[in-house]
């Protein structure tokens, strides 16, 4: 089951997903889809989910999106 059927775009439960330790790949997609929510709440859930990941290509990736860029083309 993908992040969008286990949790929808709530961004609360986004924000509870980027941070969940048993799935990066979940990490990932919740932090994607909180950047493009772009909301300051939103913002800050990615922001935390940066300082709490260990997976280095989540950690870039988040970065990327905190910063307005798009981690497929960088």
């Amino acid at each position: 089951m993908g992040v969008v059927a286990r949790v929808g775009q709530d961004t609360d439960k986004l924000a509870a997903e980027a941070l969940n330790p048993a799935d990066s790949g979940a990490r990932w997609c919740a932090g994607w889809l909180l950047a493009r929510d772009g909301s300051a709440s939103s913002r800050r859930a990615l922001a935390a989910a940066l300082r709490n990941e260990p997976v280095t290509e989540n950690v870039r990736t988040f970065g990327l999106l905190l910063n307005g860029e798009d981690p497929a083309c960088s």
